[in-house]
């Protein structure tokens, strides 16, 4: 419970979804993390429910990726009908050291299994650099573009490339196919990184809806630093 969020609805079957991040779960290994998704349903909802009951989970490639740390509704990003969402995995080393991964799950009619490694999910981004800490936020950004795909926002808190620790914000277009695993965030559609070194932005990112009629979803990415 760390971090919960909305999961939409991945299975098409007029319910939403949530999803609960335990980023220091032990199944996979230490500090492995796991994220558990609960299926909506009309009845049957009871207190004192252990999370082993959930009705799929993910889990981190490796222990102390932190996997489930941050979770996400990610709207529908391939346009099939099923809306998709994230699970984060900051410490993840792919990248580099700490440089972060953050996995894109695709919603789909029959539903997932417990115990689900993210070496499987449908897609990947990980940092560019070592110590980046990608996926510490991440957000649907709605349709940012007007194409009918919805986006999504993957924040790297301690990217330097606008000075030390200004932190980066990448923008990832939805689109029909050509999604893959282990994509570098330096082939992004779009990236905002901070004013001044020490600034770490996207530790808070969200949708904003369409704020100035224009047609187009516009996002907030925040600066607490």
């Amino acid at each position: 419970g760390w971090e919960m969020s909305d999961a939409g609805e991945g299975k098409g079957d007029g319910y939403d979804d949530f999803l609960i991040g335990a980023g220091g779960d032990e199944e996979n290994g230490a500090a492995a993390g796991q994220a558990y998704l609960i299926f909506g349903k009309a009845s049957g909802w009871s207190m004192d429910t252990d999370l082993s009951n959930a009705d799929a989970s993910f889990w981190g490639e490796s222990a102390g990726d932190m996997a489930g740390t941050y979770t996400a509704a990610a709207g529908d990003v391939n346009g099939d009908g099923y809306d998709d969402f994230l699970v984060n995995s900051p410490n993840d080393d792919d990248g580099g050291d700490n440089a972060g991964q953050t996995y894109l799950i695709f919603g789909q009619a029959s539903g997932w299994s417990m115990d689900t490694n993210l070496s499987t999910a449908d897609a990947s981004f990980w940092g560019e650099d070592a110590t980046d800490y990608s996926g510490m936020s991440i957000s649907t950004a709605g349709d940012v573009n007007g194409d009918g795909y919805d986006d999504f926002l993957i924040a790297a808190v301690g990217d330097d490339d606008g000075g030390d620790s200004a932190g980066q914000v990448y923008l990832i277009l939805g689109k029909a196919t050509g999604w893959s695993m282990d994509t570098d965030l330096s082939n992004a559609d779009a990236s905002f990184w901070g004013e001044e070194a020490g600034d770490g932005i996207g530790g808070s990112l969200s949708e904003a809806g369409d704020v100035n009629g224009d047609g187009y979803d516009d996002f907030l990415i925040n600066s607490r630093l």
